[in-house]
């Protein structure tokens, strides 16, 4: 039931419930998050960001179908909102639907043409699609605007790869190295790549 205008919760109390799920977001607690702006949402209907990080943590925690529905319902009171177009796609990626979160991100950069997380999700769909060329340039254009994006480099270096251009794929993954000396997955990549070139000079 909404509430009447003069007993609408207090900006200063919606503010609270926001910045508590933004701060469980930010300790990997989830749950809490989700409980936090939810809470959000229920003090402020309206609020896009409310509702936008609510739909993130729902994706997170796999309620895949909820998360759906509340960023249509964001996207029904703000439809040029670039974080609900970028979480929309996220989630239609994860369904599997590749082509509609191509739409949902190039939708997004039509309005954020300088939002490095909808260039760098762009390219990772366009690689899954096997468009290579489309993959590489989202991922320069995502490290040109956030040089440090560690996993933009590596998964540009597995384009370079794939493309026979070792050198290349081994100097963008000792780069990611650099940003995250301690990254597993990079040692392993930076590991294999160097496997490949030593087998190719043998």
């Amino acid at each position: 039931m909404s509430l009447d205008k003069d007993k609408k919760i207090p900006w200063e109390e919606y503010s609270q419930r926001f910045k508590a799920g933004v701060q469980a977001f930010s300790e990997g607690n989830y749950q809490e998050s989700h409980k936090r702006f939810k809470s959000a949402v229920e003090a402020r209907p309206e609020s896009v960001s409310a509702l936008s990080n609510l739909a993130g943590v729902m994706t997170l925690l796999g309620h895949l179908d909820e998360a759906e529905e509340t960023l249509h319902k964001t996207l029904h009171i703000k439809q040029d909102c670039p974080e609900a177009l970028v979480n929309l796609g996220s989630l239609l990626d994860r369904k599997g639907n590749y082509v509609k979160a191509e739409q949902f991100y190039k939708k997004a950069l039509s309005y954020s043409p300088d939002y490095p997380l909808a260039h760098y999700n762009l390219g990772n769909i366009l690689f899954k699609l096997d468009r290579l060329d489309e993959a590489e340039d989202s991922y320069n254009r995502a490290l040109q605007l956030k040089p440090d994006n560690f996993k933009a480099l590596c998964n540009l270096a597995v384009v370079k790869r794939k493309n026979g251009l070792l050198e290349e794929a081994l100097k963008l993954t000792r780069k990611a190295l650099m940003i995250e000396p301690h990254n597993s997955e990079i040692v392993d990549q930076l590991k294999e790549l160097e496997k490949l070139k030593n087998d190719s000079s043998t």
